[in-house]
């Protein structure tokens, strides 16, 4: 999605003190052109908090009942569904030598990571 801006030219014609507006003879036009940048779409847009934007968020709901693996953990969070995508992205759509050169590589990461 594109974030294009819209442009329009503005025509002003400045008023005298006279009462007369038919009689603009000696007056001036002065054109300007006002840019009026166009609004994002907000739900593709993470907030601040979540970090994730409502269209994702409505993504991985909408995924959830046909997670399996979720049926046998019961309540499952956001980073529960994360976590089993990224797995099965890792054990089904990478080449096996690259799948385990991930699993080494998030290993040794893991271990390294700070506890909180």
């Amino acid at each position: 999605m594109e974030n294009e801006s819209k442009s329009f030219l503005v025509t002003v014609t400045p008023i005298t003190e006279s009462s007369d507006l038919t009689i603009q003879n000696d007056q001036t036009n002065t054109e300007k052109e006002i840019q009026i940048p166009e609004k994002p779409d907000n739900r593709l847009i993470a907030s601040k908090t979540t970090k994730i934007s409502p269209a994702v968020l409505l993504k991985l709901n909408t995924l959830k009942p046909f997670i399996k693996e979720q049926e046998d953990m019961g309540k499952t969070s956001i980073n529960n569904i994360i976590d089993i995508l990224v797995e099965s992205y890792v054990d089904t759509q990478l080449v096996n030598r690259h799948s385990k050169a991930y699993k080494d590589m998030y290993k040794r990461l893991y271990e390294t990571l700070e506890n909180k």
